[in-house]
């Protein structure tokens, strides 16, 4: 007999210390959500668990980081969560539009030999050593708080992405 796959749970809402997720094929189902809650629990940095099984829907007051709290929810192995893809809002949107298509235009120009990150990378590091050459060693320059940035966006991206966005 083949093993059940886990149930599909999806992050709807989150905020620093809450989390909010649904598992719609439990739905109605009162001992699942019981033994959900039980689990859910016991999980270092989760405070308290509520679980309405009408509407499939779990919330978490919990005082870890949002990733690491993902993780060991799906490492209990009750059920699988991935992240909504509505907590991008307008702006995060835009500005991963932009990236996108920079780094398109930039793969599409250079026959894919090259990509935006790439490209950010050897501009940086001329930056870098010009700076250095120039005995600019001091404060952090303008482009490596841009490189910050940019990698922190894409990590917050990436960090989506693992979970199933």
């Amino acid at each position: 007999m083949m093993p059940q796959p886990l149930p599909e749970a999806i992050a709807v809402h989150f905020t620093g210390s809450r989390l909010r997720i649904k598992v719609p094929t439990q739905k109605g189902n009162t001992t699942y959500f019981k033994t959900l809650a039980e689990t859910l629990q016991d999980i270092d940095g989760v405070s308290s668990v509520s679980v309405n099984p009408t509407t499939g829907s779990v919330l978490m007051l919990h005082n870890i980081d949002l990733k690491l709290l993902i993780d060991r929810i799906n490492e209990k192995g009750c059920l699988k969560v991935r992240m909504d893809n509505r907590f991008k809002g307008k702006l995060h949107r835009q500005i991963e539009s932009f990236f996108v298509s920079a780094d398109k235009k930039i793969s599409g120009a250079t026959g894919g030999e090259l990509n935006l990150p790439t490209v950010l990378f050897f501009a940086l590091v001329g930056a870098g050593i010009y700076q250095v050459a120039r005995g600019h060693t001091n404060a952090i320059p303008w482009y490596t708080a841009l490189w910050y940035a940019y990698s922190l966006f894409k990590k917050g991206k990436d960090t989506n992405n693992s979970t199933g966005v």
